[in-house]
Formats: C-alpha cells, sequence, structure tokens
C-alpha cells in the first residue's frame, strides 16, 4: 500500500563531504537567523533580537531528519536542539504529530520522519518567511 511506502534515506552528509559535527546545532531563530533561540514558557524567545516563536524547534527537527536519519530519539534531538529537559522534548514532539516507535519507554522508544511530502511543504513554508537578498 501506498502508506506503508517509506522513502530511502540519502545521506547528504557522507555526499557533500560534511561530518554531522559541522552541522550548527541549536533552534534558528525566524528573524535573525542566530541559533540561539531559548525554550520559555512553551514557546521560543531569541536574545540576539527579541524575535518569538511557538514553532521555530519544527525546521530543525524536520532538518535532522533529512540530513541524519530517518528516526530519532528523543535524547538526539535534545542533543540536536541543546534542549536539557526530556520532558520539553517530548511535548515539542508531540505536538508535531510525529509517529512513535520501538517499544517499551523512554529509550525504546523513537521517532520516525514524517512523510517528504510534509517536509517539502513545510520547507516551501519557510522560504516564504525568509526576506529574499538582493542578487546585485
Amino acid at each position: 500500500m501506498r502508506q506503508d511506502h517509506t522513502d530511502p534515506f540519502t545521506d547528504v552528509l557522507e555526499k557533500l563531504s560534511i561530518y554531522p559535527s559541522e552541522l550548527l546545532r541549536g533552534v534558528q531563530c525566524p528573524s535573525c537567523h542566530r541559533f540561539t533561540m531559548q525554550c520559555i514558557y512553551a514557546g521560543w524567545h531569541c536574545p540576539s533580537c527579541n524575535g518569538k516563536s511557538k514553532t521555530a524547534h519544527e525546521p530543525m527537527i524536520l532538518d535532522y531528519f533529512l540530513l541524519l536519519g530517518r528516526t530519532m530519539s528523543n535524547a538526539q534531538c535534545r542533543a540536536f536542539l541543546k534542549i536539557e529537559s526530556s520532558m520539553t522534548m517530548s511535548n515539542l514532539l508531540r505536538k508535531m504529530n510525529l509517529e512513535k516507535a520501538g517499544s517499551g519507554t523512554g529509550s525504546g522508544i523513537y521517532y520516525k520522519a514524517p512523510p517528504l511530502e510534509r517536509i517539502a511543504q513545510h520547507v516551501e513554508l519557510y522560504k516564504r518567511t525568509i526576506p529574499r537578498r538582493s542578487t546585485r
């Protein structure tokens, strides 16, 4: 069935000769594009520009799936987003409606990447929010 289809993972980092340790970590501010967002009271705040967002973490989580693999644990996501609290991370992942898999609780659970169509929609939406740079 079509819903059982999973797209093969393309190791983009390997193709581009980039090490995972070279990737910027944290949550990028949608306003100033710095990776300085801090999770405060169920939202994100940027100390650099005072920008605020409820969903600034979502593009980073989708980037993780595109760059690092089709599955992700809570701990892997926390390391990527620079978040200390596993409970905060669980809440953010739950709100994204990502499919859970694995067995048991805690370290036995992992999250599956959404279909590439959903990621593509998110990328298109994000591209519309970025100010265009002059080519002159």
